[in-house]
């Protein structure tokens, strides 16, 4: 307990956020390796400080610096699967100064890993957005970066605008910026505004793509006819 009073009191006194004047401040922990492969262990720390560094450049958030997030995480451990601890989300914002927590998890193998992206709100303990990423090892940094960085506009509260989607068949898989969004029809998805590669796959149809873009709250419905 004395050790933990000890890393809250140099966290409260020492600066601990990185790039926007104002917004909200974003902390990305370590991940969770679920691949059962203790080879990519070193993920746990890689893609956080790869998604940190990337998020560093949002203007309208503020990144808590990872150097300052390692006097904290040995203290903490979130159960990032499930049902979150609204409790112990508050008590780990806290401790980062942090008025988001960007958690994380992978498994799979080198070939294809898939990453599973949640941004909490530390008041409230609710989920407030989340992707997922598919790729191999020689991607995954840059694609775990590019969701967490359309995860910020969410986050944010700035230039969202909202897509609606459907296919011909329905129930098609869809990927936007290479992140897993759900399936089709999907109505009035939150997405910051800017130019999007939208995907389409569905198992015994030809994958589809196309690209879209919107303004800053325009509501906008794109549509894909799959070929067999």
């Amino acid at each position: 307990m004395k050790a933990l009073t000890c890393l809250l009191a140099a966290v409260l006194f020492t600066p601990a956020v990185t790039a926007a004047k104002g917004g909200r401040s974003v902390a990305v922990l370590n991940f969770t390796n679920s691949s059962g492969a203790a080879s990519l262990d070193y993920l746990k720390s890689a893609l956080p400080e790869s998604i940190s560094a990337s998020l560093s450049q949002h203007g309208e958030i503020k990144v808590v610096e990872r150097a300052q997030l390692t006097k904290v995480l040995s203290e903490i451990q979130l159960e990032q699967s499930g049902v979150l601890d609204s409790s112990v989300v508050s008590r780990a914002g806290k401790l980062a100064k942090a008025d988001v927590l960007l958690l994380g998890q992978f498994s799979g193998n080198p070939e294809k890993l898939t990453v599973i992206l949640k941004a909490v709100d530390v008041t409230s303990g609710v989920v407030l957005d989340g992707r997922t990423v598919e790729a191999g090892l020689a991607d995954i940094l840059n694609r775990a970066g590019a969701a967490a960085n359309s995860m910020m506009a969410v986050v944010s509260g700035k230039a969202l605008a909202y897509l609606t989607i459907s296919s011909i068949p329905t129930d098609a898989e869809v990927l936007i910026d290479g992140a897993i969004i759900g399936k089709t029809p999907i109505v009035e998805y939150k997405i910051g505004a800017g130019e999007h590669r939208v995907f389409f796959r569905k198992q015994g149809y030809k994958e589809d793509e196309t690209s879209v873009k919107l303004n800053a709250a325009e509501r906008k419905t794109i549509s894909e006819t799959l070929a067999p």
